[in-house]
């Protein structure tokens, strides 16, 4: 016993001795950068000098969060391959400034210029870069500058032949034991999903809180025949899950159930209508989660979110000290009420009745006079071959609802073809769709693929999209926004028509998980973002009449600066000169892009190419809904 207490202090005091001596190993660059600051700053100055030609700013500083993307893929950034591969090899990218780990364990830091940064800066804070998504787009790195309480983001081209970014990189052993990233993925709400075994027992110590908040099962009155109905699916039930859901309660997980055809139907309710869940999902299925244990840890909750002809289910895991520290209002969903067993009834299908447009009913006679006056339109549309399911169902609703037979021309253009791809397309390719298909054995990637459609088109207008956007409009809605779109771009009252369904959009919409109950915040962060805000801000020329204009009253448009209106890659209308004048002609990038370039983040990033140019985005109802399996927001 006194042999193995002796060990145990031999062996802890030979832990600190090498603990101390490692910390002051790394902490020799950080002490040195704190005694001698304008050492840094000075070589740092240099450094910039030769980078003039290649710097800009991110926005104005004006805005001093802002984001040099488009917001629809700006979220990947805050723990993307990026951070996780560089925490693997130990470094943290303090952004060209400095983090300083004081005796207390507290690390405050400081950008180039040595002025400090607001409290709530962090190493991790910083190397993430929220919402800053130049930061991690190859050929880019980015700095920072200070103020007691502002963070001002840079973005600067990397030159040629020189390292990037200009500064190195910091160990994270500087100022954490263990390596941030697992802790950083849990506090993120990331919780890995965990199958159950076969013997698992849904038998539990003690049953969880019901939330007291009045949910629709509670305030609804039910018939007989609702009432029978459910009660026969809970005797289907086995004792174990009949347990379960006893001591539980029913979680539908931001979800809704009802009976349909004699069918239990799950779907998420939007303002547009109702996204049907797969088949296997049912009110069971989502209590139990039983491919998503971590829904039901203390501190955690769970939502899901379901797409038409998707056969599977998003499940988004939150955690509740995660959410209460996030700024986006549609970070976290509200937490789903739990209902008990024995209140628990499914109602008969009642889907709300869509208000009817003038559109809806225009006779066909009214929908022909349109399609004959109807200028001619070029419609191309991007996909790779292995994208063919998707495709696929939107090419469905593009016949169905007479897309392809209302334009002059329908070109698709597949990247890395496949055979199965060819046979598809054939019959299309024949009376009286007629369309033109373009293919690639590689990935050219958007940008060329646009030069190529355009460079193609037979027609002075054309309208880009992409596979995943399915028709949600009649062939009369769709024949008269055309026809409006063109008329705006023809009197130049608009440079660009967006046609993504204003109320039926589909997922993902950032701008609504980050803007919605504070919308005025967009100002301060990504102005540009603001005219997305109209998909649920009913009359968005009253609260914002400096920068919504009403362009076209019956059906509505509402017209945007491109100031207030980023560039997208959702269905647009536009002229083929004008892209090539003011963009191919006038920017090298975009004249033979490389298949990674990102067209998205350049055109919002860099101010001549599109936020400072003053275009003109017109958008009104839409037609078309994002519907993408891979990425349901």
């Amino acid at each position: 016993h006194v042999a193995m207490k002796l060990l145990t202090k031999v062996f802890f005091a030979a832990l600190f001795v090498f603990s101390v001596s490692w910390s002051f190993f790394f902490l020799l660059p950080t002490l040195e950068y704190e005694k001698h600051p304008e050492r840094v700053v000075v070589a740092r100055k240099s450094v910039q000098q030769e980078r003039n030609e290649n710097y800009y700013y991110l926005r104005d500083p004006t805005y001093p969060e802002a984001d040099s993307s488009d917001l629809s893929i700006s979220i990947d950034i805050l723990l993307g391959d990026l951070f996780e591969e560089e925490l693997d090899e130990g470094l943290i990218d303090l952004r060209g400034g400095n983090c300083i780990k004081g005796g207390d364990e507290s690390i405050r830091c400081y950008d180039e210029q040595n002025h400090a940064c607001p409290d709530y800066v962090t190493p991790l804070w910083l190397h993430a870069a929220p919402r800053q998504y130049a930061c991690s787009t190859e050929g880019y790195y980015c700095t920072i500058a200070c103020t007691d309480d502002q963070v001002y983001w840079y973005a600067h081209s990397c030159v040629p032949e020189d390292s990037c970014p200009p500064y190195e990189k910091t160990p994270w052993q500087n100022f954490f034991e263990f390596n941030p990233e697992a802790d950083a993925m849990a506090r993120m709400g990331l919780l890995e999903p965990k199958r159950l075994p076969q013997s698992y027992s849904y038998e539990v110590d003690a049953p969880a809180p019901f939330y007291e908040q009045p949910t629709p099962q509670n305030r609804k009155t039910f018939t007989e025949a609702e009432k029978r109905f459910s009660n026969e699916l809970k005797q289907s039930y086995t004792a174990k899950q009949k347990k379960f859901l006893q001591t539980h309660g029913f979680d539908l997980r931001g979800a809704e159930c009802e009976i349909k055809d004699g069918q239990e139907i799950c779907f998420v309710a939007h303002r547009g209508g109702r996204d049907i869940c797969p088949s296997y999902v049912n009110s069971l299925y989502l209590s139990l989660a039983e491919d998503y244990r971590s829904c039901d840890s203390p501190g955690a909750y769970c939502t899901v979110t379901c797409q038409d002809k998707a056969d599977k289910v998003g499940w988004n895991i939150r955690t509740l000290d995660w959410c209460a520290i996030q700024e986006d209002p549609g970070a976290c969903k509200p937490i789903p009420p739990k209902i008990a067993f024995e209140k628990f009834y499914l109602q008969e299908w009642r889907e709300p009745t869509r208000p009817v447009q003038p559109c809806h009913i225009m006779t066909a006679q009214q929908v022909d006079k349109l399609k004959q006056q109807l200028k001619p339109i070029t419609v191309g549309v991007l996909t790779r071959g292995r994208e063919l399911p998707v495709l696929r169902n939107s090419m469905d609703t593009w016949v169905e609802g007479g897309f392809i037979e209302a334009v002059s021309e329908f070109i698709i253009m597949v990247n890395e073809n496949t055979e199965e791809m060819t046979q598809y397309l054939a019959k299309y390719q024949q009376a009286p769709y007629n369309i033109k298909v373009m293919v690639n054995p590689t990935n050219l990637g958007i940008s060329k693929a646009l030069n190529w459609l355009m460079g193609n088109a037979t027609s002075d207008y054309f309208l880009f999209m992409e596979k995943d956007f399915r028709q949600v409009e009649p062939e009369a809605c769709v024949v008269q926004q055309l026809s409006v779109g063109v008329d705006l771009l023809e009197s130049e009252t608009a440079d660009m028509v967006k046609f993504r369904s204003r109320y039926n959009a589909g997922k993902p919409n950032y701008a609504e998980i980050i803007y919605k109950t504070r919308e005025d915040a967009v100002f301060r962060i990504q102005p540009n973002l603001l005219c997305n805000f109209y998909h649920w801000i009913d009359e968005p020329h009253q609260r914002w009449p400096n920068h919504f204009e009403i362009c076209h009253s019956h059906p509505l448009f509402y017209c945007v600066k491109s100031q207030f209106c980023n560039w997208t890659n959702n269905p647009i209308l536009i002229k083929t000169q004008w892209w090539f004048s003011n963009f191919v002609e006038a920017f090298d990038a975009l004249v033979d892009p490389e298949p990674s370039f990102n067209l998205e983040g350049f055109m919002n990033g860099v101010g001549e190419a599109w936020n400072d140019r003053g275009y003109i985005v017109a958008e009104g109802e839409g037609m078309f809904k994002h519907c993408d399996v891979n990425n349901m927001g």
